[in-house]
């Protein structure tokens, strides 16, 4: 953005110096109008014009990416917000989980817990060690 301005303010410099040392009176004709002047008035009025039409064609583009700026940045802080919302109840849940473990390996140490049962055997046991039973 700097940059265009600048780069504006040395054309209209050039624009300007070259009117001054081309003082000459013109004549312009456009369609039913005619106007004299030198050329400096024209080349002035003609930069004003110019410049005129380009924040014309211009601003539909600015006003039209400040819109998709705007949209974002509330659509990221929305995100963000339930963003952090999820990581706290995920953070809730894994609490709730390591209490649900915590409470099942108390249950499974308590002495009047039901027996392991027996282990079953599978067909190469029993075929390699000769039992039935």
């Amino acid at each position: 953005m700097q940059l265009g301005f600048i780069l504006a303010i040395l054309f209209a410099i050039v624009c300007v110096a070259f009117a001054i040392q081309n003082s000459a009176a013109v004549s312009v004709s456009f369609l039913i109008w005619r106007f004299d002047s030198t050329l400096a008035v024209v080349l002035l009025v003609a930069m004003a014009l110019g410049a005129l039409a380009l924040g014309f064609i211009s601003t539909p583009a600015t006003l039209r990416s400040h819109w998709n700026l705007t949209r974002q940045k509330r659509q990221t802080e929305s995100l963000s917000s339930e963003n952090d919302q999820l990581k706290a109840r995920v953070a809730r849940l894994e609490s709730e989980l390591a209490n649900l473990r915590g409470d099942a390996a108390v249950v499974a140490a308590a002495p009047d817990a039901p027996p392991a049962p027996a282990k079953v055997l599978g067909l190469k046991e029993i075929v390699s060690s000769g039992k039935t039973s």
